[in-house]
């Protein structure tokens, strides 16, 4: 169940229909949330479709489906897939609107009419005066359609795995230091500065070896309460930062607002998100969540030079709503159902073998130290030379969807861009020389939008010929469509 996508009637035309073709593209199934149906309207209709289909086989046969519509009831091995010569191991009731065909009832099951169906002619949830180009706005958002509202216990999770509080304390430590603070804290409780400077030399050699371990048990809860301050500063830097962190949509444009004593509004229109870029470091995965940056291009059409900006989409999503909320942003994409490829078998042993190179450097200076210790320092590092190697080629993944081309990397700090074809500017392949020996290449697609800093769609260690292929697909797509500041 948990591929199958959840289709919220509550919300507009737009962001169902997105969600609907996810589900019928995939799984060929949807589970409807905010319908208003209560629990007991529902439990009454699974009670009364049982008691027709505990009914004799006659009696059910005398409400069957006529020559007037698909309305009644049908039973085993009547219907046929398309072009398939074995019948449905099935039988249903089907019942619709009056308008187009006449209902059969089952008189034997009264209620299946009366305490069921009686109010089938609504459709509770759904505005349907709204449009694709006008969303139907949600409760608690007169702007527009709400896709994503972080309550304070998000905001708390947030501050704790961004640890934020880290930077101020690190500058007011360092503030401190300039001005002689520590050594004077040090040496007042202490009793000795020197023993400061100095911690194991002078502390042991002064008042022996269980003073010096009083002395580092004593230092190592301070750094212990310190680390934890630093997480409570965080959670209360994000509560006031992101208070009521809000990501609407309203047309052609995204919203936030946040903020308790400042509040901030930003408006994002969807023609200029130029990549989206999908975060997950391991404090995320182990909180089950994730975040979505965007990057932006700025300035108009007459604006020669054009700004690359970047921005927390969403700081903190859970990982079920991911999904979801992509596909509200870039409908076209259907992000759950993402088919991802692999880069070329080759890869470890490239990755590997520069990792052990690096290794290998690494480890000589403890050669020449520890001599015969240097032999463990080297296979701890091969070990991780090895691990790391395979765990990067796994994570490396691409795909090309509709209407983007999607790339992945990063085993611990997970890292997942989205460009769409409409913001592509360049598409270039690359191939080092060790890439040809290999008879290896890169795709690189870039976008108005692509900072220094930003995850970008550079797909390595492709074979030759499929990366020259993706290239001209690529191309071909974006020739495709008008591109838009």
């Amino acid at each position: 169940m948990d591929d199958v996508p959840v289709l919220d009637l509550s919300g507009s035309v737009t962001r169902i229909s997105a969600r609907l073709r996810r589900g019928l593209e995939t799984t060929g199934f949807v589970i409807l949330e905010g319908h208003s149906i209560e629990p007991a309207w529902i439990e009454r209709a699974y009670t009364a479709i049982e008691h027709f289909f505990e009914l004799s086989e006659a009696e059910k046969l005398g409400v069957a489906a006529g020559s007037d519509g698909q309305r009644g009831f049908t039973p085993f091995g009547i219907e046929h897939a398309r072009d398939c010569a074995a019948p449905d191991l099935k039988e249903f009731f089907h019942v619709g609107r009056d308008r187009y065909a006449a209902n059969r009832w089952p008189a034997a099951v009264p209620e299946l009419r009366e305490r069921v169906f009686s109010g089938r002619g609504r459709t509770p949830g759904v505005d349907r005066a709204s449009t694709p180009s006008e969303p139907a706005a949600s409760a608690g958002s007169p702007g527009g359609d709400v896709l994503l509202h972080l309550p304070p216990r998000e905001l708390l999770i947030y501050g704790l795995i961004q640890n934020r509080g880290m930077i101020v304390i690190a500058a007011g430590l360092g503030f401190a230091w300039e001005l002689g603070f520590i050594e004077k804290i040090a040496a007042g409780a202490i009793g000795n500065s020197a023993w400061f400077q100095g911690l194991f030399r002078d502390a042991v050699g002064a008042a022996g070896v269980m003073a010096a371990m009083a002395a580092l048990t004593v230092l190592s809860a301070a750094i212990v309460g310190l680390l934890v301050f630093a997480r409570l500063l965080s959670m209360a830097w994000a509560f006031v930062r992101l208070h009521d962190f809000t990501v609407s949509r309203a047309g052609e444009d995204l919203r936030t607002t946040f903020g308790l004593l400042t509040r901030v509004s930003a408006t994002i229109p969807l023609r200029r998100i130029q990549k989206l870029t999908i975060h997950e470091s391991p404090l995320h995965r182990l909180a089950g969540r994730a975040a979505v940056r965007v990057d932006t291009a700025g300035g108009s059409k007459h604006d020669e030079s054009k700004e690359a900006h970047r921005q927390w989409l969403a700081p903190l999503i859970p990982k079920e709503r991911l999904d979801a909320f992509v596909d509200d942003v870039l409908p076209e994409l259907s992000f759950g159902s993402v088919h991802w490829e692999r880069v070329a078998p080759g890869a470890f042993r490239r990755v590997a073998k520069r990792s052990l190179i690096m290794a290998t450097l690494v480890s000589i200076p403890f050669f020449v130290l520890l001599q015969f210790g240097g032999l463990l320092v080297f296979a701890l590092l091969a070990t991780w030379a090895i691990v790391y190697a395979r765990k990067y080629v796994d994570s490396l993944g691409w795909a090309v969807t509709n209407g983007a081309v999607l790339f992945r990397s990063g085993w611990l700090w997970r890292r997942i861009s989205i460009a769409r074809f409409a913001k592509i500017q360049i598409v270039s392949v690359r191939e080092t020389p060790f890439d040809r020996r290999r008879d290896m290449a890169r795709v690189r697609v870039d976008t108005a939008g692509a900072g220094q800093a930003s995850h970008a769609v550079h797909i390595p260690y492709l074979p030759a010929p499929r990366a020259r292929e993706l290239s001209a697909a690529l191309v071909e797509q974006a020739a495709q469509t008008n591109f838009r500041w």
